[in-house]
């Protein structure tokens, strides 16, 4: 029979490094495979945090606006070092700021009356000031040591919305906003004119960024008029005609608009560290609302204490206290009519709501009233009316 070809058999060497080769093969390969899956996965996570983040923060405000006229300047938030524990009292106007401030007083600071006025303990950041006077400001918020609780009058979208801080915006009636307003501008004096006024060139001559001016192009602020101004005849103008320095609102004049300040709060009233506050909740129960402010501030009340802080917070007492709630000029020259003497008690009016039904006409009410849904909606409208709250919010 013939013979099968001889085969050599691979030696045991050659085995062990064909092996050894293979096995680095798929080593190699496994360790490509998972350095790739590990760059894939970290790109997918931080995709999803930078997704994450930029859904967190369309979901907060954000500061589109500039404000410059005879009542603001916005550029001073570039300037201002927030602290995590900051409080903002956020409002339009005349709808109870200065009682938030009190009531923010008496439970921050705690122990007896601070020895300035409350204008100077919690200011007003975005009013219209000179460069002297903001750098002041600022140097005077720096050296505040305890919690610091600041006002501004400007809507969600003009100012830094931080995170950390808490925001408490004020609400009321729309109507109640537009009396006071009233008894605010009739007794104005000359000296609170002139003071306005200078305010407002100030602003004129203040350049903005990319070297735009954004203060009224002309004119002074209107005045009151004895025996022709009068709140039926304003009304009209108040309800839908905005500030020349800001034309995209409609309403307010002749001073800011309300509409515009309370619509781009409301958008935010679901966010943890923003609660609203209004006027009528006040007025009917105001234990319950400074708990419910303490609360929202995470301070403790004292049950010993607490029914005098909320003595010093009622408007007989702030009344009677005016002097040092209203302060110094601007706020103080708003002394008389007639021959009312030239007190801050002025400034500290009555605090009551529905006196607009005593002024308004019929058809001045149906023209608020239309007005306020098609501006807020339906919802944020009847908040504004009578501080009911969704129940999600109370």
């Amino acid at each position: 029979f013939p013979r099968r070809p001889a085969t050599s058999l691979p030696s045991a060497g050659l085995v062990r490094r064909g092996w050894m080769a293979s096995s680095m093969r798929e080593a190699v390969s496994e360790a490509l495979f998972f350095l790739s899956t590990a760059a894939l996965g970290y790109a997918v996570v931080r995709g999803v945090r930078l997704v994450a983040a930029l859904r967190a923060r369309a979901a907060l405000p954000r500061r589109e606006r500039v404000y410059r006229s005879r009542h603001f300047d916005s550029s001073v938030w570039d300037e201002f070092e927030p602290r995590a524990d900051d409080v903002f009292i956020v409002t339009s106007y005349k709808a109870g700021s200065t009682w938030v401030q009190q009531i923010l007083s008496t439970l921050i600071l705690a122990s007896e009356e601070p020895l300035e006025t409350i204008s100077e303990t919690s200011p007003w950041l975005d009013a219209s000031a000179t460069a002297a006077e903001k750098q002041a400001l600022m140097a005077k918020l720096h050296a505040q040591a305890h919690r610091r609780f600041i006002k501004s009058h400007l809507p969600a979208d003009a100012i830094p919305f931080y995170p950390q801080a808490k925001y408490i915006y004020v609400g009321r009636d729309g109507r109640d906003i537009f009396i006071s307003m009233c008894h605010h501008f009739e007794r104005a004096t000359d000296a609170w004119y002139d003071h306005v006024d200078a305010q407002m060139n100030t602003a004129m001559n203040t350049e903005g960024p990319g070297g735009s001016r954004h203060g009224e192009e002309h004119g002074r602020m209107p005045r009151w008029v004895p025996g022709e101004t009068s709140p039926a005849s304003l009304f009209s103008e108040w309800l839908t005609k905005g500030a020349e320095a800001h034309p995209w609102e409609t309403d307010g004049w002749p001073f800011w608009s309300v509409f515009t300040s309370v619509a781009s709060w409301w958008r935010w009233r679901r966010l943890p560290n923003l609660l609203l506050v209004h006027h009528a909740a006040l007025v009917d129960d105001l234990p319950g609302q400074m708990r419910r402010i303490a609360a929202f501030l995470q301070i403790p009340i004292d049950e010993d204490r607490f029914p005098d802080q909320v003595r010093r917070c009622t408007y007989a007492y702030m009344k009677a206290h005016a002097k040092r709630l209203a302060g110094a000029p601007p706020l103080g020259p708003w002394p008389h009519v007639g021959d009312e003497p030239a007190t801050a008690e002025v400034f500290i009016n009555q605090g009551v709501n529905g006196r607009w039904k005593e002024v308004l006409s019929p058809e001045q009410v149906r023209q608020y009233e239309a007005v306020a849904r098609e501006k807020l909606g339906e919802e944020c409208a009847r908040w504004l009316a009578t501080g009911e709250l969704p129940a999600d919010l109370n």
